[in-house]
């Protein structure tokens, strides 16, 4: 096992390109895992996305956004459970190895 096998390109760092692209990116420099961004793979939506990864004999390293907890507003607090409880079925659905979270935001907790 190369230390290359680890190696995983983050789908922020090529943001203009599509979820296809990013792919075709991957498999093109023998990049074997890369990192998803929940909006890019709602784009093309989440059963689309998982057989474009797996197509190409990629893993997915991480699933990136979740979390945001500490809104003040009960009803915002709800549903951003709700969306993570979302993000967790979708990371499970790509294989992801990891899904980040972000606790909080700036300005969403009244001290």
């Amino acid at each position: 096992m190369s230390v290359l096998d680890r190696l995983s390109l983050n789908q922020a760092t090529v943001n203009r390109l599509g979820l296809s692209e990013a792919v075709d990116l991957c498999v093109r420099h023998e990049i074997p895992a890369i990192g998803l961004w929940r909006e890019p793979v709602a784009d093309v939506g989440l059963p689309a996305a998982a057989a474009r990864v797996k197509a190409a004999g990629l893993s997915v390293s991480s699933l990136c956004r979740s979390g945001f907890f500490t809104h003040a507003d009960p009803g915002a607090r709800r549903a951003a459970i709700a969306d993570n409880r979302a993000a967790i079925a979708e990371a499970a659905a790509l294989g992801a190895d990891t899904l980040v979270i972000v606790l909080g935001w700036p300005g969403t907790r009244e001290p």
